[in-house]
């Protein structure tokens, strides 16, 4: 029965992770249960929050605070810029940056964990279309 279980998890995390790379877009666990029921693949949300979970421990996936929602990908040194017209993100390396946040924060006497740096605006894209 274990096992039967650790195969189904096995499977909805497969599923997840190749929503989640093919849209490109960052979903949120209610959306990931929509889109994969409208494949055929009908999972809980209690089951999207687990597999959600077991993925970002496994540095598959990572969550986009902005927008409540997960991209796939590495977590790390990264900026998420979201755009507000599309709703894609795009990742910036900047290890420089939060170097330097984590120096801020010790100097501000706050032992740093988790650093999260967002920012919204409008791709290349969605500002030539919003200027025409």
């Amino acid at each position: 029965m274990a096992e039967t279980r650790r195969r189904k998890a096995g499977a909805i995390n497969r599923s997840i992770l190749g929503l989640l790379g093919r849209t490109g877009l960052p979903l949120s666990a209610n959306a990931i249960v929509q889109e994969l029921a409208a494949l055929g693949e009908r999972i809980c949300p209690s089951q999207a929050f687990r597999a959600l979970a077991r993925l970002c421990d496994d540095r598959l996936i990572h969550r986009v605070e902005l927008v409540n929602g997960y991209v796939a990908g590495q977590p790390g040194q990264t900026i998420n810029l979201v755009c507000d017209g599309c709703g894609k993100v795009a990742r910036v390396a900047a290890p420089d940056l939060f170097r330097d946040l984590a120096t801020l924060a010790r100097h501000a006497g706050l032992i740093p964990g988790r650093l999260v740096v967002e920012s919204t605006g409008l791709c290349g894209q969605c500002g030539i279309a919003d200027r025409q």
